[in-house]
This record gives structure tokens, C-alpha cells and sequence, in this order.
């Protein structure tokens, strides 16, 4: 987990007061926002440990391949 990588496109904007809260709701698509680019312009999604950060709140998440039976 050494990169760090900001999540954007959310159009939800939450003011509160001091002191206050309000439950919110956020969709975290795998494919289009856990990916990146390799070099030849194909988009991946890096297998392991992936850190979503909001505030002070921290959820962890792990993303493994499993390809089962490939066979016909």
C-alpha cells in the first residue's frame, strides 16, 4: 500500500455544524475506483490490502483473485 490514490466524482456535499453528524452513503465501484493504468493503457486492479479513508474513519479491504474452475 504504498501509493495513495483519491477517490473523486462524488456529487453529495455534507456541511454540518461543529459537533454534529449525519450518515451518509458511498458507492465504491472496484473496477473504477480501486484501478489504475499500466503502461500499456490497460486498466488493473492491484490484488491485496486497500485502505478507504474518510475523516478519522478508516475501513480496510482485501481484493483476491479466484479464478475457480477454468475449464470447459
Amino acid at each position: 500500500m504504498g501509493r495513495e490514490q483519491a477517490i473523486g466524482g462524488f456529487s453529495q456535499r455534507s456541511i454540518l455544524s461543529p459537533g454534529s453528524q449525519k450518515r451518509v452513503k458511498i458507492d465504491v465501484h472496484v473496477c473504477k475506483h480501486l484501478s489504475v493504468v499500466d503502461q500499456f493503457g490497460i486498466r488493473r486492479i492491484p490484488m491485496g490490502q486497500h485502505m478507504i479513508q474518510i475523516g478519522d474513519l478508516e475501513h480496510h479491504i482485501s481484493i483476491e483473485a479466484n479464478i475457480g474452475d477454468t475449464r470447459s
